[in-house]
């Protein structure tokens, strides 16, 4: 067995406590997924002989360490959701993997990996399900923010009025999400709701890059809102945009809207050139 060969399968092994503890009863398991040969399964014998004890405490404190990364990456599941529970969707997410799969080692992009696998789980209630649903795609969106980091455009502040909306246009960071949920997730995580828990609400939440300080808000918005705001990737300018609402909104409500979510951090004014 190689150097190299050895500590490929040593690294596999430590990050994978269940095989590493058992591992004469995964053995061929072991040997088949990793693909080794009767050489260098013989040595991963002899380096287990002499080194299991060792070997296994390291691989359950990596466990232990790893785990408690993804957990503090998920307040509200882990505040809300019993320990026993949380550990056994744990368990369940871990025995998926294969001995080969490439698991993230940022704990935030697990953490999305975790909630995806667990959030239809029997486990869980309506109500938490849809938590885990909430802590993913906040996640998603704060990972997706650090992966694709753009400096936000220097901005002035305007007086934007109904009569030069064509001059300017909208900033929004793209990392932006909105989605829907069967349940009003901000009461739920204010405790504010005691409803049964199987009643379908339809919430559909804003993820946003705050413009205003570090780190995702979250905005509970209408349908029509996610529209107005849907539209702002594709327009030039805020008369492009209101030209699709003009039916449903007067220019000083339509406004009013953006100045608003602007005053909360989720998008800024931007002045273009004067069109001739």
């Amino acid at each position: 067995m190689t150097n190299k060969s050895i500590q490929k399968a040593l690294a596999v092994l430590v990050t994978n406590l269940h095989f590493s503890e058992n591992y004469m009863d995964f053995r061929e398991k072991i040997i088949a997924e990793l693909s080794l040969d009767e050489s260098d399964a013989n040595a991963l014998d002899i380096f287990y002989e002499d080194n299991k004890s060792k070997f296994t405490a390291s691989s359950r404190i990596l466990k232990k360490n790893r785990w408690d990364d993804i957990k503090s990456s998920l307040p509200i599941i882990v505040n809300n959701i019993d320990n026993k529970i949380l550990d056994a969707l744990w368990e369940g997410y871990l025995s998926k993997h294969k001995l080969t799969d490439n698991i993230p080692k940022n704990p935030l992009a697990e953490s999305i990996l975790f909630t995806e696998f667990s959030e239809k789980s029997p486990l869980l209630s309506f109500v938490t399900q849809q938590l885990f649903k909430y802590e993913r795609i906040r996640n998603t969106v704060t990972y997706k923010h650090n992966e694709t980091f753009i400096k936000r455009p220097v901005t002035k502040d305007h007086d934007v009025n109904e009569a030069n909306m064509m001059n300017f246009s909208v900033y929004i960071h793209e990392c932006y999400r909105i989605e829907a949920f069967e349940c009003d997730i901000p009461k739920i995580i204010n405790k504010l709701k005691n409803d049964d828990a199987s009643t379908i609400v339809n919430c559909v939440i804003l993820f946003f890059k705050s413009l205003n300080k570090e780190g995702i808000g979250t905005l509970k918005i209408s349908s029509d809102a996610k529209d107005l705001i849907d539209r702002v990737k594709i327009s030039n300018n805020l008369c492009e945009i209101y030209d699709c609402f003009q039916q449903k909104l007067t220019k000083s409500e339509f406004l009013k809207f953006f100045k608003n979510l602007k005053k909360i951090g989720v998008l800024s004014f931007h002045k273009q050139e004067e069109i001739k």
